[in-house]
């Protein structure tokens, strides 16, 4: 069950976030960029928001020094505009940009840019069709 932060601020893995009228359910904040979430954005539960990749070559993706190996890691930031909705159980990969008025569909993976106005679902996610209001 989500709830709504009206004006707030939370801590979550390490990020601060400011909430003005969001609605955040369960999931995960995996960050080491920025994730920007806009006003009026309803967040499913068991949502995960990456900004981490590791290289896909493993030549690339491990480094050696005194201390050991480590894994390299990489991070690029996420941007969800205002007036989005994100269903659950979606996965939004690291340098993802989801425009304003958008709708995810639930299950989705989001590997690429989503444009304003859309209703976009799928792995990977695609674009359905246009999200304009009824007169």
């Amino acid at each position: 069950m989500g709830f709504l932060l009206k004006t707030s601020w939370m801590l979550r893995n390490n990020i601060l976030l400011c909430f003005c009228q969001r609605q955040i359910a369960s999931g995960t904040f995996l960050d080491a960029a920025d994730i920007f979430i806009g006003s009026r954005v309803l967040i499913g539960p068991d949502v995960k928001i990456y900004t981490t990749f590791h290289p896909a070559h493993t030549a690339d993706r491990f480094t050696v020094s005194e201390e050991g190996n480590y894994f390299k890691t990489q991070a690029k930031s996420v941007r969800i505009d205002d007036d989005t909705w994100i269903g659950g159980n979606v996965t939004i990969l690291p340098g993802v940009h989801i425009g304003k008025n958008v709708v995810i569909g639930a299950g989705s993976v989001v590997t690429r840019d989503i444009p304003d106005d859309v209703i976009a679902a799928g792995n990977p996610c695609k674009v359905i069709k246009e999200n304009r209001q009824h007169k």
